[in-house]
């Protein structure tokens, strides 16, 4: 593909798997080249499956980012500005958190502030899912993510909160577990519709009905008066295929699925472990 670097005046990056190292923290360097861009008038928005707490928690405070896309497109940000949120139904709540409690799947409910929690009469059972072995096919950043929230961010509840929920987090050690639940999130989708996508081969979330990353990237280019023409988006996962086809550029880490690539304009030559956007971008708005 020819291109032309003068048409791109913002680029939108997925986080983990993209823009984070394995501890979900931002490398210096790539601090620095944010800096840089926004200095030659690129302006930088995140697309995320985090919540808004979620993100400022591993972004360095003096890192400036034009617009924050979360929850995989539940709740979008100008600044600490909420312009669009969107909540799951709570009967998809009540239903889902029950199936998953049936299925012995492990879940985090999102609250937009950021509060996630589960039941207290799963914490046994979801321990003992998240302690096992780590299986090849889990990135590193996952696994830590998992049991740090096990450890220090989970609330424990005595009963359901289903109101203002932005999404639910589904994980299993096995792949397969998570395929057969995806079916069994299929079919509840045909009662009350609800976005259904995945980050990884051991996660899915649920989000309100037509909400994606695209869904809340639109709306902040409308808040900059920018295109889709504009747009460059760097991501790894299924839940960055929207905003691949939003952006006039898709770029596909080196760590992404085949069957991710295969929608991107082109591939990072590093992963995101080896500071892989870093060198992307540095040589693809700065030569070097």
């Amino acid at each position: 593909m020819e291109r032309n670097r003068s048409e791109i005046k913002a680029i939108a990056l997925d986080m983990d798997g993209t823009m984070l190292n394995v501890n979900s923290q931002v490398e210096p360097e790539l601090v620095d080249l944010f800096r840089q861009l926004k200095q030659a008038g690129i302006r930088i928005f995140v697309a995320t499956g985090r919540t808004f707490p979620e993100v400022r928690r591993v972004l360095p405070e003096h890192l400036e980012i034009d617009g924050v896309v979360t929850a995989n497109g539940a709740v979008t940000y100008i600044g600490d500005q909420i312009i669009s949120r969107r909540t799951l139904d709570p009967s998809v709540v009540r239903e889902a958190v029950f199936q998953a409690g049936q299925e012995n799947i492990y879940y985090e409910v999102h609250t937009a502030e950021g509060v996630r929690f589960a039941l207290a009469k799963e914490k046994e059972r979801m321990m003992e899912e998240v302690f096992k072995e780590k299986p090849d096919t889990l990135f590193e950043n996952e696994w830590l993510s998992r049991k740090a929230a096990l450890k220090e961010k989970m609330v424990w509840l005595d009963h359901l909160v289903d109101e203002d929920i932005v999404k639910i987090y589904f994980f299993s050690m096995e792949p397969g577990n998570i395929r057969k639940w995806r079916n069994a999130l299929e079919r509840m989708k045909n009662r009350t519709p609800f976005t259904l996508l995945s980050s990884s081969r051991h996660n899915c979330e649920i989000m309100a009905d037509q909400v994606s990353k695209a869904y809340g990237l639109s709306l902040v280019l409308k808040e900059y008066q920018l295109a889709p023409a504009h747009l460059m988006a760097v991501g790894d996962s299924e839940n960055d295929l929207s905003m691949f086809k939003l952006a006039s550029r898709a770029v596909a880490m080196q760590n992404a699925a085949d069957e991710i690539k295969e929608h991107a304009d082109e591939v990072t030559k590093l992963p995101y472990d080896e500071n892989g956007l870093y060198h992307f971008l540095r040589e693809e708005f700065f030569g070097s």
